[in-house]
């Protein structure tokens, strides 16, 4: 029994080999760890494993770079690079790598695997970070979040539409043809320029990976991304952002903007990389894509919001350092990142014991066969697994003295009929005060009957879930101490970024086939957050999300070329409908998660920089605490589910012109009455239902002086006609004010 015990951890030890070869590093001298992340320490070792059959060179032994194998050229991998000021490009041409840009002391480079060894033992080199991406996660939705009033449909010149704004995109699954993103006057696409990471056109481009295309008909001659047969999402969010509508109810929020995309990769994009080319499309490649879409609002002199709807889980494992701090110095000033919250709070996945609580306890669970956990801990702990109940328990004891000299800890849980185990293995990083635990069954986790942890100790300890596949489960007292908190997926995890979270409102639509799809959540359909999505504080305690937006079947523009490929797919079931242009078959589809309310909030800033274009992160952060409306008025705001609440673009507006600080103006728009321009001087004001109060209306310069009154009586009639001064051309306020309900607010026009 002890051999094939052994036996067991020697195959989980060969499928997490760079655990091993961390901890040979940590005293070897060979690579310090400290300088490299892991994931790049896990590419290192598979490379090594590898060419283990051909004896390795000595890097720069001469002062030249050599491969480790010669013979055999490395894979490359694109990461960041910290150095210090003494640090040349020339040293990268010299270790084989292409230096892509630099953000002050940070470096995007393309290295070989190869290098790493050397790069990481120079003095002039801090730090090497690399992570692998993650994943991807229009009608009522202007109203919910009051974006209508800042261009009333019938008014013209609209006041705020985005136009001269740069709303950037960064997804998967692009289609350009879908007419919601073309200028319907001329047919060219909307989209100026676009960077497919995975184009196969990379002859003469000077990018490190794919191609781009710049100008709009370069982008409507390319098409699609070389992906949108695989997936839709980006054509989606795009939409919901940006779209033009198209003879339809579905225009984007900031439907008069200049559109930036990049097609970066996810794990749905493998069957199209290369297995040499894997590992250029990295948290680094993202970092590049953000770039790449503020690049270009700069050539364009102007203000750019980044919408980005993906991610992977946040750890405790230092891993993102250089990526947070990479976004942070390329956010500022008319520079906007917002990003996707996570759809992970379906499930528990955090477990923490405070130091007032001896112990705490869950059962695990999980549709897998393996799974890894990190523990956070300020003082001495120790943690129980055990599986099955009563005299059958098995029990495994681990403490984090194990790991004193970070040293690599093993151990095998059995059931009671011998018949499935669960390995596992533990690492502490060195000067780290977390440390790693990776499970592996010969069955699915859920057939492990009772499968529980307990953590002992009198300091804080806290357990996470690194994947929603791999959770907690409540039982009785004493094993419930688990909660579905502290998911935020990374990027939206880093401070600089503004993290968007989803409310649910429309509860289910008609698709195209008239067939009813009921998405009802129990309890949770008036507006309040939607039961998926994620919530904070992060691991380090902030605040997050910022705010959030609807997100539950929001409808928006879906690929032709996918449409095509997956006529049976399960999401076209939610197309909502079909329609012919240009010979191909298009549709609007309704689709639901935090990916949906990100570009929401994205183009909701995108209005906002358009009336103040060097608008700031800190800033938009102000207007969100200081306008978003309350779903849940018991809570206390700013929280961990909403954070400031669900964004009001109209009333952010009205904040940002300074119509708050105007006397005699109330900054709200009224809901019960439309704004109507019949011609330049004549402005009509109707409401659905008799006006049974007088109105008294004001007109207003930006500078809050009041240029004319109107008086209008209550009556058997629903609309008044306001003859308005000749002006010049800038900016008004039609300000009403009634006893009636509903008809008190603001109206911003263009004369």
């Amino acid at each position: 029994m002890t051999s094939f015990t052994t036996i067991i951890q020697r195959v989980f030890a060969l499928s997490l080999l760079w655990l091993w070869t961390a901890i040979s590093w940590g005293g070897s001298g060979d690579l310090s760890s400290s300088k490299l992340s892991s994931y790049l320490t896990y590419l290192l070792s598979q490379r090594r494993a590898a060419l283990a059959a051909c004896p390795p060179s000595v890097a720069m032994a001469d002062g030249q770079y050599r491969p480790l194998c010669s013979g055999q050229s490395s894979p490359q991998v694109m990461a960041f690079v910290q150095t210090d000021g003494s640090f040349e490009d020339e040293v990268f041409s010299s270790h084989g790598a292409r230096c892509c840009c630099r953000v002050g002391d940070i470096a995007v480079a393309l290295l070989p695997i190869d290098a790493l060894p050397s790069l990481a033992t120079r003095e002039d080199v801090r730090r090497i970070e690399a992570r692998a991406t993650g994943k991807v996660l229009m009608d009522t939705t202007r109203m919910i979040v009051n974006a209508t009033p800042a261009y009333q449909s019938s008014m013209s010149p609209h006041p705020f539409t985005g136009k001269g704004v740069v709303v950037g995109v960064m997804d998967v699954g692009f289609d350009f043809t879908h007419p919601t993103f073309l200028d319907m006057e001329t047919g060219r696409s909307r989209v100026g320029a676009f960077w497919d990471q995975l184009s196969l056109d990379t002859v003469g481009t000077s990018l490190p990976v794919g191609a781009d295309y710049v100008g709009e008909q370069k982008v409507l001659d390319y098409a699609h991304s070389r992906d949108a047969m695989l997936i839709s999402h980006g054509t989606h969010t795009l939409g919901i952002a940006a779209g033009g509508g198209y003879d339809s109810p579905y225009r984007g929020v900031a439907y008069e903007s200049e559109l930036c995309v990049v097609a970066n990769a996810v794990n749905t994009d493998l069957p199209l990389i290369d297995s040499t080319d894997i590992y250029r499309y990295t948290t680094a490649t993202d970092a590049l894509g953000f770039k790449y879409i503020f690049d270009y609002a700069e050539r364009r002199s102007a203000p750019c919001v980044i919408s980005f709807s993906e991610g992977y889980h946040e750890q405790w494992d230092d891993e993102d350092l250089l990526y947070a701090e990479f976004l942070s110095r390329l956010v500022g000033p008319g520079r906007i990142i917002v990003t996707s919250a996570g759809n992970e709070s379906v499930v528990p996945t955090y477990l923490g014991k405070p130091s007032s609580l001896y112990q705490v306890g869950a059962q695990l669970m999980g549709g897998e066969k393996q799974g890894v956990m990190h523990f956070f801990a300020d003082g001495p702990f120790e943690f129980l697994l055990s599986v099955g109940e009563g005299a059958t328990t098995s029990t495994v004891v681990f403490s984090s003295s194990s790991l004193e000299n970070d040293t690599l800890w093993c151990d095998t849980l059995w059931t009671h009929d011998r018949h499935r185990y669960l390995a596992l293995q533990a690492l502490r990083r060195p000067s780290l005060p977390f440390c790693q635990l990776s499970l592996q069954s010969n069955d699915y986790l859920y057939n492990l009957s009772h499968l529980r942890l307990l953590l002992r100790s009198t300091s804080t300890v806290s357990a996470l879930c690194s994947s929603s596949s791999f959770f907690f489960v409540n039982s009785e007292e004493g094993w419930d101490g688990a909660t579905a908190t502290h998911n935020i997926l990374a990027p939206g995890c880093f401070p600089s970024v503004i993290t968007v979270g989803s409310t649910i409102h429309r509860t289910g639509f008609y698709n195209y086939l008239n067939e009813y799809k009921d998405y009802a959540q129990e309890g949770r359909n008036d507006g309040v957050l939607a039961t998926y999505s994620s919530v904070g504080p992060t691991l380090d305690g902030r605040l997050k999300p910022e705010v959030v937006a609807p997100g539950n079947n929001i409808i928006s523009s879906y690929s032709s070329f996918y449409l095509a490929a997956n006529p049976q797919a399960s999401d076209i079931q939610s197309d909502i409908a079909h329609f012919d242009y240009n010979g191909r078959t298009y549709a609007w589809n309704a689709n639901t998660g935090t990916s949906m309310a990100t570009p929401v909030v994205a183009g909701g800033i995108a209005l906002w920089l358009q009336a103040k274009p060097d608008l700031t992160p800190e800033e938009v952060v102000e207007l969100l605490q200081l306008t978003s409306r309350h779903p849940e008025q018991e809570l206390t705001y700013p929280n961990n589910e909403y954070g400031y609440g669900e964004m009001d673009i109209y009333a952010g507006l009205l904040r940002l012109l300074g119509v708050d600080a105007i006397e005699g103006v109330t900054a709200q728009a009224p809901h019960a009455i439309t704004f109507s321009r019949m011609d330049n001087n004549t402005v009509r004001l109707s409401a659905a239902s008799s006006f049974t109060a007088p109105l008294c209306v004001g007109l207003y310069d930006m500078q809050g002086r009041q240029l004319h009154t109107y008086h209008l009586s209550a009556g058997d009639h629903s609309e008044h006609i306001l003859t308005l001064p000749t002006l010049s051309s800038a900016l008004y306020l039609l300000s009403v004010s009634s006893p009636q309900s509903g008809y008190n607010g603001v109206f911003v026009f263009r004369y």
